[in-house]
């Protein structure tokens, strides 16, 4: 099988060839849960002491230590660390991209970039069920992600991902869709746990913690993250902050705190580079940290991670990479006829990986490192001869790598790389039980000038040109030589993006280089570069260099633009019996995100409301603000926005949905108008009341109307109100074609708004007090309409 590689990145257009390593070299140096659960002991530590904390529904929670805790052993130095050091190890561009292992069912997302949490057991239990709005991974303290804080997520993430590289698991920075987060239910494949990073403690959560999680919370069926708070981590140092997030992963797969019987969380012995802690316990000032089943002196729990880890959360580990014997080796890659390489992953701690190789006589050297970031492994390598008797073997006891020198005669070894243990477990060392994750290695041997070298070039085209990959020998063949050759798919298929080809070349003696070529297909999706690969197998005459090719296929579609509409809906009146009587009633605005067209990745943004005239503090709609998450095809998503209704008499109000921070997309229109329609009969312009008609000759049984010339909010065509007048035994009625009714009863006055029914604003003929309205009164003047002007008159805007 191919090489590994040590992380892939579905953002790298010009994908990294599987037989070379994507690492950056380096100088060498409880639960909210849909089903309640019982009460359980919470495993926390302040200063080496336990807390049992459980929720208010008898859910276990747990904290982790902060790293200026007085159980940390830098504590004092914390506080002064920088964020991160060195060299950025991918493109910038890629820092959302990232992932340890895209074909894997279950993820672990890294949110880097700020989180509102609503509806979870962290709301129930930690904010009177208000929404909890987590800023974005800041220690820079300016707006926007800043190179040095890019680098610092890309470390985190490659720390984090060798805690987890074992496991058929994805430890990715790019959002997936939450429903991908989320169980659904015993049919359900794909699920995870999102980890938000950013923020202080003291935000909502109100203690102090360098991180905090619910147990078991990786299989629930709702988005409930765990947290880790960079402000109390050295302000987000990489090595804190990743150690933070896979202890507190831990937890929510079911796994406890490491400790004794006087310490909370067991900080590890020994030093150096091979000094050791458990991810369980803290690791923030040992170089090599692993999961553990508490095989320490003085442990005082004694789980089994790995197989917690690999039983009890839907995936197991990782598919292993290479043969473990010499029948099942993989031949190592050749760089020259007298250099050769490799890299991957030790799984289990029964793995072995096997490599072959050809040599001529005379000293040979091989160097194997562990991972340089975060490591789990130390490294156990031999080589061995033809006949698999051991030559020599390396584990150096103050190293996690190995080197192997070695002078021997021509013809073919090989090299094993498995994980080992190191020193007195007890005091300060450790078994093999957690050295896992990833190696590389290097060598150098004896060429052999007679035997020609295959390789595999690269080859890229354009959607719908072709691939033209060179197959090359390093010299001559006095012989026939022939290679068989597959594709294979990758982020491109056969299906859609390219014709498979499979077959055999053969080469005439003299003949150094022949040409496959392989068609790709044209299409009209955004999907970015993608690759596909061509393979080398079965020679005849010549050793196998570089038998892998990769083929990228360039993407000649426009990214697609996403754009909101606008929304609108009538405003609503306050609820009039029942218990919610009085209380607003609400309406849902739904506002509609869609794509310019479909995508074969995914699209996700952020979205937020944003005051106008309509505010939330005075209660006209209720601030909403998340991400939207387009899955592979789909082009709409909705955002709904809920409106309060009120009685006041006021005009049409707006606020706004903005979008931002796209993903797989650029925004073409990023602002969304709400409108609020009052319903409460407010005028929304100044004319003033014109009477029009008869005036009031005096007689008891005769009516008289006046048309009055207004503009009212409510009223969409027209703009007349017309009145008409009656006696009423001693009273003047006048009512409205809008059933505005005015009473003139000699010398006491009211009048009720029939939109208002609880209401009614009264005054005395005498009195001319504010509470009236009228002017001086509603009296006798009503006769001849003048006072009724008056009264109309002061009802619409100056």
């Amino acid at each position: 099988m191919l090489v590994t590689t040590w992380f892939e990145s579905l953002a790298n257009t010009a994908a990294v060839r599987n037989r070379r390593p994507l690492r950056r070299k380096a100088a060498r140096s409880s639960t909210i849960a849909a089903e309640q659960l019982e009460a359980r002991q919470l495993l926390s530590a302040t200063n080496g002491e336990f807390q049992t904390l459980l929720d208010g529904d008898g859910n276990e929670y747990c904290e982790l230590t902060t790293s200026d805790d007085s159980s940390v052993g830098e504590a004092n130095t914390v506080a002064g660390r920088t964020t991160t050091s060195g060299s950025n190890p991918f493109d910038y561009a890629q820092t959302f991209f990232l992932h340890s292992n895209p074909g894997a069912n279950h993820t672990i997302y890294l949110d880097f970039d700020g989180h509102t949490t609503s509806g979870t057991a962290w709301n129930q239990n930690f904010t009177g069920n208000a929404n909890i709005v987590t800023p974005a991974y800041n220690p820079d303290g300016v707006s926007g992600f800043s190179n040095t804080e890019l680098t610092s997520i890309q470390k985190i993430w490659q720390r984090v991902a060798e805690d987890f590289i074992a496991f058929d698991v994805n430890v990715t920075t790019q959002a997936p869709a939450t429903s991908d987060l989320i169980k659904s239910g015993s049919g359900d494949l794909k699920w995870g746990i999102r980890v938000v990073i950013g923020g202080d403690c003291m935000d909502w959560y109100g203690s102090s913690a360098g991180g905090v999680a619910y147990l078991t919370s990786f299989s629930w069926n709702t988005d409930t993250p765990t947290y880790v708070f960079p402000n109390q981590l050295g302000n987000g140092y990489e090595k804190y902050v990743a150690e933070a997030v896979s202890h507190e992963v831990g937890h929510t797969l079911g796994l406890s705190h490491d400790g004794t019987a006087t310490v909370g969380y067991y900080s590890g012995h020994g030093s150096g580079e091979t000094g050791w802690a458990p991810i369980m316990g803290v690791g923030y000032s040992q170089n090599l940290s692993q999961w553990s089943k508490g095989e320490y002196s003085g442990a005082n729990q004694t789980q089994d991670d790995l197989n917690i880890i690999t039983t009890a959360n839907g995936f197991g580990y990782r598919s292993d990479d290479y043969g473990n014997t010499t029948g099942t080796a993989q031949q190592a890659h050749i760089v020259t006829p007298s250099q050769i390489d490799g890299s991957g992953i030790i799984e289990r701690e029964t793995d072995i990986d096997v490599f072959s190789f050809t040599t001529g006589a005379g000293s040979i050297s091989f160097s194997v490192s562990a991972f340089e970031l975060g490591p789990n492994l130390d490294i156990l390598a031999g080589l061995y001869d033809a006949t698999g008797t051991l030559v020599t073997s390396s584990n150096p006891t103050a190293a996690l790598g190995a080197s192997i020198t070695a002078n021997v005669n021509a013809g073919t070894y090989y090299l094993k790389i498995q994980g080992t243990g190191n020193g007195n477990p007890l005091t300060t060392g450790y078994t093999g039980y957690g050295s896992l994750g990833q190696y590389s290695f290097s060598g150098s041997i004896i060429g052999i000038a007679s035997t020609p070298t295959l390789s595999i070039s690269d080859a890229s085209a354009t959607e719908g040109g072709l691939l033209q990959f060179t197959v090359s020998l390093t010299q001559p063949s006095d012989n026939t030589v022939s290679v068989t050759y597959a594709t294979q798919s990758g982020s491109a298929t056969t299906s859609s993006d390219f014709t498979r080809k499979s077959g055999t070349i053969s080469f005439a003696p003299g003949e150094t280089s022949k040409t496959i070529t392989i068609n790709s297909l044209q299409d009209t999706a955004f999907e970015g570069d993608e690759t596909f690969t061509i393979s080398l197998s079965n020679v005849s005459g010549a050793i196998i260099g570089d038998g892998t090719g990769v083929g990228t296929i360039a993407d000649d579609d426009v990214s697609p633009r996403v754009s909101i509409s606008d929304s609108s809906v009538t405003e609503g009146n306050l609820k009039t019996s029942g218990k919610q009587k009085g209380k607003p009633t609400q309406k849902s605005m739904t506002f509609t995100v869609t794509l310019s067209g479909a995508s074969s990745q995914t699209v996700s943004l952020k979205y937020g409301t944003r005051n106008g005239t309509a505010r939330t503090s005075d209660k006209d709609y209720v601030a909403t603000s998340g991400t939207l998450t387009f899955a592979p095809g789909e082009t709409t998503k909705t955002i709904t926005v809920i409106t309060l209704g009120d009685k006041k008499k006021e005009a049409n109000e707006t606020f706004t949905v903005s979008l931002s921070r796209p993903s797989g997309a650029t925004i073409a229109d990023g602002t969304g108008v709400g409108t609020i329609r009052n319903d409460d009969g407010k005028t929304t312009g100044s004319s003033r009341a014109v009477r029009r008609g008869a005036e009031w000759d005096g007689e008891p049984e005769e009516e008289t109307s006046f048309e009055i010339e207004a503009t009212p909010f409510a009223q969409t065509s027209g703009s007349t109100f017309r009145w008409s007048a009656r006696r009423d035994d001693d009273a003047l009625v006048w009512t409205s074609s809008e059933q505005d009714t005015v009473v003139s009863d000699h010398g006491d006055s009211a009048w009720q708004a029939a939109a208002d029914t609880d209401s009614s604003i009264a005054g005395n003929s005498a009195d001319s007090s504010e509470s009236d309205r009228s002017d001086g009164g509603l009296d006798d003047a009503f006769a001849d309409g003048d006072a009724l002007m008056t009264a109309l008159n002061e009802r619409l805007p100056s």
